[in-house]
Order: C-alpha cells, then structure tokens, then sequence
C-alpha cells in the first residue's frame, strides 16, 4: 500500500499539479489584495504563502480521504438499511443506489465508470438523477463538513489538463475493509481507491442492527470518519 516506485514514472506530472495550484492561489491573494506594497514587500509575502500551501496538502489530502471514505459508507449503510424492506419508502432510492456498487463499470465503458457517476455528483447544485439520490442519503447538505462531489474532476480521471491522473475505482464484494491500493505498471498514476460491498449480513445483534446503520448514516461527527461496527463496511484502511 502506498508503495512509490511506479509512481515516481508520473512525479514529473504530479508536481506539476501542486505548481499550479500555488501560483494560482498565490495570484489569486494578490488580485484581493488591492492595497500599496513594495516590491520588496510582495516577495516576502509571496514565499510566505508558498511555504504555507506546501505545509498543507499532507494535512488536508488525509481530511479529505477520510471524509470521502466515511460519506461512500454512508450510502452503502443506507442501502443496506432500507433496500430488505418492501413497505420501506426509502426502497427505491436504495434500489437505485445500489445499481452503482453492484455494476461499477458499465459494458464497454472504463473500470468504475458507472460508479462515477455517482460519486462525481453535486446535490448541492445539480438535478440529476444521481444527484437527487445523494440528496436522500444526506438530508442536510447544509453540513459544512460534507465533501461534495464526493469526488472531483482530478480524481475521477476528468481534469482536461490531466487526463492521466486519478483514482481507479473498484469495488470488492469479498471484504467488509477497502483500501488505497499501489499504482501498478498496467496503470502507473492511477491509485486503485477499492470500495468494499460485501453482501449485507442478516441484521441481528450479532452483526449489525437497524439502529445502528441509522446512526451511522446520520452521523455528523466532524472527528468520526469510520463507524464503530466493523460490519459497516469502511472504505479506506
């Protein structure tokens, strides 16, 4: 997990990436930034803001995993909690939510493509179908912490500027823990983001309850990223 070899074949690409989002943030703060300087004075504040924005990308990159990892266990709980009970009103939106995790990847299409769809969705500002079922696992969008899409444009493989990098989403039906796998030489800037989405055990005492996945599924916690049952697949270990 998280070995470099292969992907140093792509580092070249990588920093070129994070390049970018320096200077443009660092532009960015002096368009605001109207007031009188010296020239002087605008390199200090230049290295300033750069030695700062390179501090934060481990920081924030581990905040967003988390996040990304504890929303996709939400609908997968989700589903899990309404789709066994015909009279449920929830059923269908987990019918539809469960198509995602069930097919992944269309006939002739790219690994994880139809689950792209989901996941690359905003409800917050669109009207489409995927994201209307995202608007029925998370009532209150108005949650600060939320991460939506729950991934963009550079991690679904989308950005036109860098077509060759990104997750590869898989799915795992065999296990109840995914994980962030190493790039490999068949896909050397793609680390394989695998999703767990085992069958759902009987709901008991013994494994999980109702309560519980409901719990779960409305948790807010902005310090809780992973659900303390481990049959509440987790989706990054």
């Amino acid at each position: 997990m998280f070995g470099t070899r292969d992907l140093l074949i792509k580092s070249e690409a990588l920093n070129e990436v994070v390049d970018q989002f320096l200077e443009s943030s660092v532009n960015d703060f002096f368009e605001e930034a109207k007031e009188e300087r010296s020239l002087e004075k605008e390199e200090a504040y230049r290295k300033l803001l750069k030695k700062t924005f390179q501090k934060a990308p481990p920081t924030f990159f581990l905040l967003r995993l988390y996040q990304q990892a504890k929303q996709i266990s939400q609908i997968i709980a989700y589903i899990w909690r309404n789709v066994g009970e015909p009279e449920n009103p929830n059923l269908n939106t987990a019918k539809e939510l469960q198509k995602f995790f069930v097919r992944p990847t269309e006939k002739d299409t790219e690994v994880g493509e139809n689950l792209k769809k989901l996941l690359g969705a905003d409800p917050t500002k669109e009207e489409s179908a995927e994201a209307k079922l995202l608007r029925e696992v998370f009532k209150n969008q108005s949650n600060e912490d939320l991460i939506f899409p729950i991934f963009n444009e550079l991690e679904l493989g989308r950005d036109p500027e860098h077509p060759d990098l990104g997750y590869l989403l898989e799915v795992n039906v065999n296990d109840f823990f995914g994980m962030l796998e190493d790039v490999d030489r068949n896909s050397p800037s793609l680390f394989k983001f695998v999703i767990p989405y085992p069958p759902r055990p009987q709901l008991s005492e013994a494994t999980v309850t109702s309560s519980e996945l409901e719990e779960w599924i409305v948790n807010k916690d902005k310090n809780k990223f992973f659900a303390d049952n481990p049959y509440i697949p987790t989706t990054c270990s």
